[in-house]
């Protein structure tokens, strides 16, 4: 189990997400460590955006990339934009350090 868990953490903090090796037409960063610092524990560098317009039916961006909005694109491809009309709201994530029980 430790070794397991040791070989995910080299992936989390040091793989570099091509699309060799699965990362999507677009995206927010190439990484996990870009977005979630120390491990997941230390405080995001980035805002997150996220947006849509909910109903009765729910989320009707869905279809056009939300509800997080994904600001990179490989070549060839283009970045998600906030669709008219959608709604939207940035997060910087709290810190969350602890005992891992979330």
């Amino acid at each position: 189990e430790n070794r397991r868990f040791l070989a995910g953490d080299v992936a989390f903090n040091d793989e570099v997400f091509t699309s060799q090796k699965g990362l999507g037409s677009i995206f927010v960063a190439t990484s996990c460590g870009s977005c979630h610092a120390g491990d997941g524990k230390g405080h995001p560098f980035t805002t997150l955006t996220r947006f849509g317009q909910t109903d009765s039916t729910g989320n009707q961006f869905l279809h056009l990339g939300g509800p997080q909005l994904q600001n990179r694109a490989l070549p060839g491809y283009t970045p998600v934009q906030i669709p008219a009309g959608a709604t939207f709201s940035k997060f910087t994530p709290p810190a969350n350090t602890g005992l891992g029980f979330l």
